[in-house]
């Protein structure tokens, strides 16, 4: 079968889209959000309880990203251009999750089925917005990129800095809902949270093994080995 050619640059914006939307879809699912969306979620809560509305889920999602990028600079102390563009990527992703979260403010699910379709359905929607950005050459997700570059510079191992930076932000988040809510009540921490922890890499590579079968990718841009 002729495999269809993709723009690397498409296949980037539509994964940001797709893993807003997917993250959107799992607020509504209420089972939990992933270990790295839920410290930006309770923040959001936070500040739209006690300060103002404008600090939607989108913003201080961006704010979030934007801190770990200028975060990251100061620790491996050198800022690249690449490090901007993620930036502007988180805010691109920001605005896409409000647009998505404003679509779909009217979306009720009650039942446990239609919920439990509902965050299945958003797993899937974030594996495959990830494996298509992995196709880019674009910089990854501020979270990814601060993980990849410190690790790097420190000379860690990625997967044992992963692992490490996932449960900081877990136990943030915990820490944060105890705090806002009370000791025992798991805001944005559920259920959810831990099956995404367990399935999400194993779909990450379905979904890329699926695209790679269908696609072929090509840059539009020539940018690929130049500032990212």
């Amino acid at each position: 079968m002729k495999k269809i050619k993709l723009p690397t640059e498409i296949a980037y914006i539509l994964g940001l889209a797709l893993i807003a939307l997917g993250t959107c879809f799992m607020t509504k699912a209420d089972f939990g959000l992933t270990m790295l969306a839920a410290p930006a979620y309770l923040l959001h809560i936070l500040l739209t309880t006690n300060i103002s509305p404008f600090f939607t889920f989108g913003r201080c999602e961006m704010f979030m990203e934007i801190f770990m990028i200028i975060l990251m600079s100061i620790i491996i102390k050198k800022f690249k251009f690449g490090f901007l563009f993620s930036m502007v990527a988180g805010i691109i992703y920001g605005l896409m999750l409000d647009l998505w979260i404003l679509i779909f403010k009217d979306l009720t699910v009650v039942t446990f089925f239609s919920r439990a379709f509902l965050f299945i359905l958003s797993e899937l929607f974030i594996a495959l917005g990830i494996a298509l950005i992995f196709k880019s050459y674009f910089p990854p997700a501020a979270y990814e990129f601060f993980v990849k570059e410190v690790s790097a510079y420190f000379n860690i191992s990625i997967p044992v800095y992963k692992t490490g930076f996932d449960i900081t932000f877990f136990v943030i988040a915990v820490i944060m809902s105890f705090a806002m809510f009370g000791i025992g009540h798991f805001e944005a921490i559920g259920i959810g949270t831990v099956i995404i922890a367990l399935i999400n890499g194993a779909l990450i590579g379905f979904f890329t093994t699926i695209l790679d079968k269908i696609f072929s990718y090509i840059d539009l841009l020539p940018l690929r080995g130049t500032y990212f």
